[in-house]
């Protein structure tokens, strides 16, 4: 039995994916710990948001992974692994690159790793400005009730080329084995039941359900804020455009 790992950054629709898969009576998600990995409970490593700070709290489902001499597949994954072939289930997780590299993990070792247990779910959200501000927006809204965001315009052309090099190696690493790519823009939103259906018919553990929501967190459904343009829900927009007026991610600005 192969499981599943979703490789990708956050706010590239991976809630509205495992809110399908969940859906289906061959996925568990053990404990709800969606991301195995995951040592923050705030979801990231941002200190302050729009200035304000925020305690980093710890993921207590995944604190031993802080433990060095706790290995992360050896004495984690493979207990998650070990509970859903008990069950008969496929083990459903998603790992993002910034989990990796907190336990000082290159992306080619985790897959080298995974490889034989796992079989792959690649999401690429290619707009990678609308993908900082949901991230933002989330973190911002959580604390403040805030409605704008404000953006490092000197981060955001570093961190556009950062992603560019990350995907490349999540899709290199991950071509010699059984993989399912998903478009972000193309494949999600009005897409996503299409999406899913075609991953588990991929992966030969289809069976049809009538959709019941299974996961409420905010980028589990599409929502109101992402319809908003981007240049109504930046603070600073005019010095993103100067950041990205003139390079490869200029097309961001406009979509």
């Amino acid at each position: 039995m192969k499981h599943l790992v979703i490789l990708s950054y956050g706010r590239s629709g991976t809630n509205a994916v495992f809110d399908h898969l969940m859906n289906n009576p061959h996925i568990i998600v053990p404990n709800k710990n969606k991301e195995p990995l995951n040592t923050d409970s705030n979801g990231g490593s941002f200190s302050k948001i729009n200035n304000i700070s925020v305690e980093r709290m710890r993921n207590q489902k995944n604190i031993k992974l802080e433990d060095s001499n706790y290995h992360w597949y050896d004495d984690h994954l493979m207990k998650m692994i070990k509970r859903a072939e008990n069950k008969n289930k496929i083990l459903l997780s998603h790992i993002k690159p910034g989990h990796l590299s907190d336990l000082n993990i290159s992306i080619e070792e985790a897959v080298d790793t995974l490889k034989d247990k796992f079989n792959f779910i690649i999401i690429i959200r290619k707009n990678y400005l609308k993908m900082i501000s949901s991230g933002l927006f989330k973190k911002a809204r959580k604390v403040a009730g805030k409605d704008k965001v404000k953006m490092n315009k000197w981060h955001v052309g570093t961190a556009c080329k950062w992603y560019d090099e990350i995907n490349k190696k999540i899709i290199d690493s991950t071509l010699p084995y059984a993989r399912f790519m998903i478009d972000y823009e193309e494949d999600l939103h009005d897409n996503t039941r299409i999406t899913t259906d075609k991953l588990s018919k991929y992966f030969d553990f289809y069976e049809p359900y009538e959709y019941e929501q299974q996961r409420f967190n905010f980028h589990a459904q599409k929502n109101k804020w992402s319809d908003i343009p981007l240049k109504d829900k930046i603070e600073n927009w005019e010095e993103i455009v100067d950041a990205l007026r003139g390079t490869k991610y200029e097309w961001m600005l406009d979509s």
